[in-house]
């Protein structure tokens, strides 16, 4: 896996290991009728999971650690209310009414504003999909786009 030519982008099996519970497994068996199954095939190719190992690497931060299972508690109505409160605020009301203001009735300024918070609803339910599925934080699921280093280039993107 390493001296792929990408530089600081290389993490070596364990962190991947470490940092993923979806391993992609190539087998070779040509010829032969052998079909392992998934668990079996990670199971031999990856091998035993050295924690220590990762913990000691540059790359590895409590705060980036993955969330166990038993630890993720939010349900869709966690999100849901998430989204809601995001969506009624002082600036939806201002936008609301200067649409009013503009000419549309209060039905139309209603529904763009609804239109508008769900479309951006689809783009951030598919970027916190991975965080709610492997329970990896968003800066760990950048590495995998920008590198170690390009991964910093989103949070100053963002607005403060």
């Amino acid at each position: 896996m390493k001296a792929t030519g990408v530089g600081m982008r290389e993490m070596g099996r364990v962190a991947i290991d470490f940092y993923t519970e979806l391993k992609a497994v190539y087998i070779d068996s040509p010829g032969a009728s052998v079909n392992p199954t998934f668990t079996e095939a990670v199971g031999t190719l990856s091998g035993p999971l050295v924690p220590e190992t990762v913990r000691a690497s540059s790359l590895y931060n409590k705060d980036l650690a993955s969330v166990s299972p038993e630890r993720r508690s939010w349900r869709t109505y966690n999100y849901a209310a998430l989204w809601i409160s995001m969506s009624v605020n002082i600036p939806t009301y201002m936008l609301a009414s200067g649409m009013i203001a503009g000419g549309m009735n209060w039905k139309q300024a209603l529904f763009t504003v609804f239109l508008g918070n769900v479309l951006v609803l689809i783009p951030m339910l598919l970027n916190a999909h991975a965080g709610a599925q492997y329970g990896i934080p968003f800066p760990v699921f950048a590495r995998a786009s920008f590198g170690v280093l390009g991964a910093n280039v989103p949070r100053f993107c963002a607005p403060s």
